[in-house]
C-alpha cells in the first residue's frame, strides 16, 4: 500500500493568487470582473478594510473536507500598490452583494442569530427547503454553503469572524459530546414547534 501523501493546497492558492494579481494589471475593477471564474476553480480573493492584506481562500471544501486560506501583505505582490487604491471599491461591492441577500450575508445571519447550536441546525434544516445546504468544514473553522438552482452558488465564512461564532462552535462540541447545553443557568426548555417557528422569524 502506497503511503497516503498530503496534498499541499497552499501551493495552487498561491499560484492562482499571483495569476490572478498579474492578470488585473492592478485594476481592482479586472479582479472583481474575474469573481465567477475564481469561483469555479474553488478559490475567492479578498482584501482588509485598511488595504494592507490580500488573502486567498477556497469557497467550497477541498478533499481533506476543509478549506484553506493564505494572506499576504498586499504591497509586496505585484501590482499591490496599485490594487491596495482601489480597496474601497472591493468593499463597496461586498457590502452591495451582502444587501442584494447573497450566500455569504445568509451564513453571517444564520450565525449572528443562533443562540445556540440546536438553533442552528433548525435554520439550516430551514434553508434547505430555499435549496441551500450549510455545513461545517472537518477542522470546524468555517461553515460552507451552497446554494442549488440554474446558477450554482458557493460561499464560506470563517466561524471566528462572526461575533457569535466562537460560541456557537462551544455548543456545537458540547451538543455532539452529549452535554449540551453547557451552560445549566441559561439552558431553557426546548419546545421543538415553538422554537422553529420562533427561529423562522429571525430570518424574516
Amino acid at each position: 500500500m502506497k503511503p497516503v501523501v498530503a496534498k499541499d493546497y497552499s501551493k495552487t492558492l498561491q499560484g492562482e493568487l499571483f495569476l490572478a494579481m498579474q492578470n488585473s494589471g492592478g485594476a481592482m475593477f479586472k479582479l472583481l470582473q474575474q469573481t465567477e471564474s475564481f469561483a469555479k476553480r474553488n478559490f475567492e480573493i479578498n482584501f482588509s478594510k485598511n488595504g494592507e492584506l490580500v488573502s486567498v481562500s477556497h469557497v467550497r471544501p477541498v478533499e481533506d473536507g476543509n478549506i484553506h486560506v493564505l494572506t499576504f501583505p498586499l504591497e509586496k505582490l505585484e501590482n499591490g500598490l496599485e490594487m491596495k487604491e482601489g480597496v474601497g471599491l472591493y468593499h463597496n461591492r461586498q457590502n452591495q452583494l451582502e444587501e442584494a441577500g447573497n450566500l455569504k450575508s445568509v451564513l453571517k445571519e444564520l450565525v449572528s442569530k443562533s443562540d445556540s447550536y440546536v438553533e442552528f441546525k433548525e435554520l439550516v434544516e430551514a434553508k434547505k427547503v430555499e435549496g441551500i445546504e450549510i455545513g461545517f468544514t472537518a477542522d470546524n473553522r468555517n461553515i460552507h454553503a451552497k446554494r442549488f438552482g440554474e446558477k450554482e452558488e458557493y460561499a464560506q465564512i470563517a466561524v471566528s469572524t462572526v461575533g457569535t461564532g466562537m460560541k456557537l462552535l462551544k455548543d456545537k462540541s458540547a451538543y455532539e459530546k452529549g452535554t449540551f447545553p453547557y451552560d445549566m443557568e441559561t439552558a431553557k426548555t426546548f419546545e421543538p414547534e415553538s422554537k422553529v417557528k420562533s427561529n423562522l422569524e429571525k430570518l424574516k
